[in-house]
């Protein structure tokens, strides 16, 4: 029986996997933005668990050799993600799954299908008190599901949903199609704007963003600019012009805030990531078209997680890159 718990063990240590990032920050992929005193680094991308720094453990790979050769996952267009330095939650509309990376625990998981319905074109994800919420464009669906074992908790239908993005337990949903932004609180529900052109309003309404604070950021596409609320949901302010040059609008897609209220807007037809203060005046971008480091080709979803780290979904260079914030650089 003691032999018995003993290879247990042995093999409980020995399987999964080893995860060790390897990434440095180098000058030539440094930007500083020094009149806002504080500059952005790349640290790495990936596309697949060995990129990501995943090394099967011992009897892993005994595993693996004894079962063939495994496909690894790959992603082929990331859409959307969400990260608390431990855990990455990458959505991709191609491979039509939502992938789970554990860094902290050495493990991944593959959602491709939830409670029964197989996703078609998985696009926002957010997590919030251990829940996972992701959307659904084609199947008109956000669902919420257990971080911990991927437990079905509910599914909501919503007109062709979009960003998802969720603070202290209110989640708020794009509902693109129909023009408004959903919430959803613990006292019930509350829906924002319409379709139109004045403040509050939209025109299909897509990736969304909690400040620190709790404002709400709206990509208001097709009127090509963000639009501000408060905590209890009333308008603030607005910025944006439409426009294919550094400091206007052209193709806006994920949106993130820093902790110093620094507005980061990815780009899809600039291929750039664009910084804004937090009332809207341009900073600066990182970025432009390319396969190299640092370098994007149609950039859609972007988080910055508690530590200023940035993830943004490089999605038709299949893969996710990952940048530092350094605030208070003289």
């Amino acid at each position: 029986m003691k032999k018995v718990m003993v290879f247990s063990f042995l093999i409980w240590c020995h399987c999964g996997y080893r995860v060790s990032i390897k990434y440095s920050e180098k000058d030539d992929l440094t930007y500083f933005f020094q009149n806002d005193k504080f500059s952005i680094a790349f640290l790495y991308s990936f596309s697949n668990l060995t990129q990501l720094g995943f090394e099967p453990r011992f009897f892993t790979k005994v595993f693996k050799f004894l079962a063939g050769k495994e496909k690894e996952i790959e992603l082929i267009a990331p859409m959307g993600i969400w990260s608390d330095g431990n855990i990455i939650v990458v959505t991709d509309i191609s491979y039509k799954k939502a992938v789970i990376y554990d860094l902290k625990k050495g493990d991944y998981k593959e959602i491709s299908e939830i409670n029964g319905k197989p996703l078609l074109s998985p696009v926002g994800v957010s997590v919030c008190n251990r829940n996972i919420y992701l959307t659904d464009s084609a199947i008109n669906k956000i669902f919420a599901i257990s971080l911990n074992n991927l437990k079905y908790i509910k599914e909501i239908d919503i007109k062709k949903p979009t960003g998802v993005a969720c603070y202290h337990g209110t989640i708020c949903v794009s509902e693109t199609d129909a023009h408004r932004i959903v919430c959803f609180k613990e006292n019930g529900m509350t829906e924002i704007g319409k379709r139109g052109e004045l403040p509050g309003e939209f025109n299909y309404p897509t990736y969304l963003a909690f400040d620190r604070k709790g404002y709400l950021f709206v990509v208001d596409a097709l009127n090509f600019r963000v639009q501000v609320f408060d905590e209890t949901f009333s308008f603030v302010r607005l910025f944006g012009e439409q426009g294919d040059a550094p400091g206007f609008i052209a193709s806006p897609k994920g949106i993130g805030i820093d902790s110093k209220g620094h507005i980061f807007l990815s780009d899809a037809i600039m291929d750039i990531v664009q910084i804004f203060d937090e009332y809207g005046n341009f900073i600066g971008f990182i970025g432009g078209t390319g396969t190299d480091e640092g370098r994007f080709y149609f950039p859609t979803g972007l988080f910055i997680d508690l530590k200023d780290i940035v993830y943004v979904a490089d999605t038709y260079n299949s893969r996710v890159q990952v940048f530092k914030i350094k605030m208070d650089v003289p």
